[in-house]
């Protein structure tokens, strides 16, 4: 048992911190850390050691050890009643990437712990209040007449038959945009930031629906990001087409005017309305995430 306690022993005086991951973008950190790694993207770890047994710690390396542990243990006899035994355990590196690639990132000085003074395209390290959103449980509701007509068309009492129309006609576009995994993170403090971040299913270590029955919509404890800033925080107006823009107006001089076709026009109308409806909001910073985790010590504090 020696192997193992000596292995704990190390890690205990390297770091008391354990990483505790709800989001990791292994492929991302692979394409990152084969840039950083002389050798590229380590994908797998064998570890080989001998050590002199006696008679009396022979047993200890038995076939059911071996078993146990995933340690392949081979004996060798050699004179005098000794033995000698080869160990060799194969280990996957996938988690390892990741933290080496934080410290990577923390010794190359590549991450920018204010995301407010970071350009875009640069490494962003921050942590704060955490919400998750899953877009796609209203999948089933854009097909229940009360839901849409009381979310989207709303009173129509008080509404021109214009307006009603118009209400109608995003009830059935709305349908088109797509559903998303969405997180919001908020820095508290004098340097407050809001951040918007769409999630791949298949990077969440723990899956999304296990975490909003548990919470809800926030999360609870402080979860920090590594990610990409990739959009400033709105601070004009934007110019982008819609349907009122361009009423009254035939849509091949529209295509004209802007050297495209009415599909393509058609689509970024289309684009547009789903940034709005249910894509980042104006006033949020706009990251591409890589890892979002809690960071674990023996004396924690919230």
């Amino acid at each position: 048992m020696w192997f193992f306690g000596k292995r704990a022993r190390k890690l205990e005086r390297e770091s008391k911190i354990v990483y505790d991951f709800m989001y990791h973008d292994a492929r991302r950190v692979a394409s990152f850390i084969s840039q950083m790694e002389p050798g590229g993207h380590l994908l797998s770890m064998k570890q080989s050691s001998q050590e002199m047994l006696s008679k009396s710690n022979r047993r200890l390396y038995s076939g059911s050890f071996s078993s146990m542990f995933g340690l392949k243990a081979d004996l060798e006899k050699i004179s005098g009643g000794q033995s000698i035994a080869s160990f060799e355990r194969v280990y996957d590196p996938l988690w390892g990437n990741a933290i080496n690639f934080i410290k990577y990132l923390e010794g190359m000085k590549l991450i920018h712990e204010s995301i407010h003074n970071a350009n875009i395209g640069q490494f962003v390290s921050f942590s704060g209040i955490l919400k998750i959103l899953d877009l796609k449980m209203l999948k089933d509701a854009w097909g229940m007449p009360n839901v849409i007509s009381q979310i989207i068309i709303g009173n129509t009492s008080s509404m021109t038959e214009q307006q009603i129309k118009e209400n109608e006609l995003a009830s059935d576009i709305i349908k088109l945009f797509p559903l998303t995994l969405q997180a919001y993170m908020y820095e508290p403090g004098e340097n407050f930031s809001a951040s918007w971040m769409n999630l791949d299913p298949e990077c969440m270590v723990v899956p999304a629906d296990n975490i909003i029955m548990k919470y809800g919509v926030t999360v609870q404890g402080t979860w920090k990001v590594i990610g990409i800033k990739d959009a400033y925080v709105d601070t004009v107006e934007s110019n982008d087409l819609t349907f009122d823009s361009i009423r009254g107006r035939k849509w091949e001089d529209i295509a004209s005017e802007r050297h495209s076709t009415v599909i393509a026009i058609f689509a970024e109308i289309l684009s547009s309305m789903a940034r709005k409806g249910l894509g980042r909001p104006k006033i949020y910073y706009g990251i591409t995430p890589i890892l979002i985790y809690r960071e674990i010590t023996p004396n924690m504090a919230e």
